[in-house]
């Protein structure tokens, strides 16, 4: 009998058992394709590959210098071979600290995993089987012509017209892949419901990458009602005024369905809300037996899957943890990058009336300006004693510099804290500092 299944071997799955084997556990990994899921083999590696070289690219077009030989059909090409390679570094991981990687379609039965016919006891069970695009409100565009992360990888040309449809909580991964397309020549229109740009996300942060993707060719329809979908055409209402877009290709992005069919999670009586699996901050079902962790119980991003992960494996292993959502970073891997940590100040401002805004332009930071890396602004959010609530950035290695803020807010850091601890000149991150000096002028006038 094993310690623990984990029943999907995407990033929840995978760093959770990686963290129960080395903890000393028997583990094994019931996966039916590739290692590292949705992330690794079309999501964040791939795509994070892509746009860096874009992003090379793009900076080096703005200080003059010549963008060379290397075209979509290159960065494919290498995007694909990266997450051949990390799907490789994975398993080999697995293999190394003796968990079982059982290949196939998996259903739960109690206390353990049917596979193939064959039943797989184990004294716990993480269910981290994921999630996947909602294409329903696409269903009649012209055949061949929607593409997900999953088709995205093997495009053969650039499309000459890309239509990126968004809505209520969009995916990322949408307007990261409309970027990398409309650098590539392709004319790219964003088709979105809601009227701003990400709006789980800070507005004045929002506004500023807006502004950059615009630069980089993206045309926003905001707020726009009644979409609909026919053949190569998006029909839609803008303004009151009835609008349509032709496109090669469409991007959807507005919703996924968790992957919880075939698992027989009705049959053992498992919490469900709206389709996802309900788990406490342990990540434990109402199964005692039975965890769950990432999308499929509607915790959005490999980030927050990664960490479930890790505190499922731990749950298990004896050591009581619980999950704090509020202090994992949110990013978007455009140019220039996108990431945020904590309290929004609209939420700030809710729980404490009148918070302290500490704001930087990138353009003035001295490294900004020396690497061609002028756009952006970074935010801090403090409260009206000067605790760190929340903040982010629009910047160059925005997903880099969002650790300092996420270490602060763990440890409650304060105002004083961010804006006097030492950093390195001429860096980026101070940037951090010039924001979080500005939210201490405040406090202490």
């Amino acid at each position: 009998m094993y310690d623990a299944i984990f029943l999907g071997g995407g990033a929840g799955g995978y760093v959770g058992a990686v963290t129960s084997a080395s903890m000393g556990l028997r583990v094994a990994v019931v996966e039916r394709s590739g290692v590292g899921g949705m992330c690794v083999n079309y999501g964040c590696i791939p795509t994070d590959s892509a746009l860096w070289v874009t992003s090379l690219q793009e900076y080096g077009r703005l200080l003059g210098i010549p963008a060379g030989e290397v075209n979509l059909g290159w960065k494919l090409d290498r995007a694909k071979g990266v997450a051949g390679k990390v799907n490789e570094l994975a398993t080999e991981m697995l293999e190394v600290l003796g968990v079982d990687l059982v290949t196939g379609e998996g259903s739960l039965v109690d206390h353990g995993v049917k596979v193939a016919g064959k039943i797989i006891e184990s004294k716990a069970v993480v269910l981290a089987t994921g999630a996947r695009y909602d294409l329903s409100r696409v269903s009649r565009a012209a055949e061949g012509s929607v593409i997900t992360a999953r088709e995205f990888w093997d495009i053969s040309e650039v499309p000459k017209g890309v239509a990126l449809i968004q809505g209520g909580f969009p995916s990322i991964r949408g307007i990261e892949l409309a970027e990398l397309l409309s650098l590539s020549g392709s004319d790219v229109e964003v088709i979105d419901e809601n009227s701003e740009l990400f709006p789980q996300f800070d507005a004045d942060l929002m506004k500023v990458l807006r502004e950059d993707l615009e630069k980089r060719g993206l045309r926003f329809h905001m707020g726009v009602k009644d979409v609909s979908v026919e053949n190569n055409v998006v029909n839609f209402l803008e303004s009151g005024e009835r609008r349509k877009v032709e496109f090669d290709k469409l991007i959807p992005s507005y919703a996924w369905l968790p992957n919880t069919e075939g698992l027989g999670l009705n049959a053992l009586g498992v919490q469900m809300k709206d389709g996802f699996v309900v788990v406490d901050e342990s990540c434990r079902t109402n199964l005692p037996w039975l965890y769950g962790v990432g999308e499929v119980t509607s915790a959005k991003g490999a980030t927050k899957a990664m960490y479930m992960g890790m505190v499922a494996a731990f749950n298990i292993s004896g050591h009581p943890l619980k999950v704090n959502q509020s202090l994992l970073p949110s990013g978007i891997f455009t140019i220039p990058q996108f990431a945020y940590v904590g309290m929004s100040e609209e939420l700030a401002k809710r729980s404490f009336g009148d918070p302290i805004i500490g704001m930087s332009e990138v353009r003035y930071n001295e490294k900004a300006i020396a690497i061609g890396a002028e756009e952006g602004l970074v935010k801090l959010v403090f409260s009206p004693d000067g605790r760190f609530l929340g903040g982010g950035m629009v910047s160059y290695d925005a997903e880099e510099m969002i650790s300092i803020l996420s270490l602060a807010l763990r440890l409650g850091a304060k105002a004083e804290d961010l804006a006097l601890s030492g950093y390195e000149h001429a860096s980026l991150a101070e940037s951090v500092q010039a924001a979080a000096s500005s939210a201490l002028s405040r406090l202490s006038s």
